[in-house]
């Protein structure tokens, strides 16, 4: 972790969304960062075995993260973090705790080229409705078009023993100091029966003197579409938007 940042997340859509971030340097140990984030999945209509309207219930998500980074020499850097999470749907409640590993190659060899790859949920809790664990590894490269211009580009994917697999792909323009345009592309790997719009993503980013603004657009088909908007702000210093610096 190069800055200290703080980064606020909503989900704007029925359902709502909110996450908080902090990162900062901690010396010759690396970096430090904490996470909180909240879910309100909204009111489900509640029927009784004859189908007759029984008011409603709510459903939701509660979790925390802590984490650590260091890097390493020729370029190698290696994190770890401890996460719980606490989902409610109606009277029901569900605790899980479990930690992730990564680590990050960026070459020196070839600059703008990074490499990385980590394991989400190690498996720590043993109950039934403990996390789905799952590797992930992505790549990005980053270069220059002349002037402020930069493109970065990436490609990513997730396999999951009992969950979904996915292929990800992304591209970044920095067409100016202060702007960055993406698009994106999501290929889930196991049929999702979804109808509609639906893989493709699309996003814009403001910044300047610390503050960055950060908006995606998130179609899921019949499911309907997630609209993420995100509040960045560096303490130590300023950025160009995007992963492209």
């Amino acid at each position: 972790v190069e800055d200290i940042g703080i980064t606020l997340g909503r989900a704007l859509d029925k359902a709502l969304g909110e996450t908080v971030i902090l990162g900062l340097p901690a010396g010759a140990v690396g970096g430090l960062a904490a996470a909180v984030d909240f879910t309100d999945a909204g009111e489900f209509e509640r029927r009784d075995e004859y189908g007759m309207l029984r008011g409603a219930y709510g459903a939701g998500t509660l979790g925390a993260s802590a984490g650590w980074g260091v890097g390493l020499a020729h370029g190698l850097a290696v994190g770890a973090a401890l996460k719980g999470v606490q989902q409610t749907l109606d009277t029901a409640r569900y605790a899980a705790y479990n930690a992730d590993l990564g680590v990050l190659w960026k070459s020196v060899e070839v600059p703008g080229l990074a490499v990385g790859a980590s394991w989400a949920n190690l498996g720590l809790t043993r109950a039934s409705w403990a996390l789905a664990g799952g590797g992930r590894v992505g790549a990005s490269y980053a270069l220059s078009l002349g002037g402020v211009n930069r493109l970065l580009v990436a490609a990513a994917g997730e396999i999951q023993a009992k969950g979904p697999n996915r292929v990800n792909l992304g591209a970044e323009n920095v067409i100016m100091s202060m702007l960055a345009v993406r698009a994106g592309y999501l290929l889930n790997l196991n049929d999702q029966g979804l109808s509609g719009l639906n893989g493709v993503t699309a996003g814009l980013a403001l910044a300047g003197r610390g503050l960055a603004v950060d908006y995606a657009f998130l179609p899921y088909g019949e499911l309907g579409i997630a609209h993420r908007v995100s509040l960045t702000y560096r303490f130590i210093q300023t950025a160009a938007p995007g992963g492209a610096q």
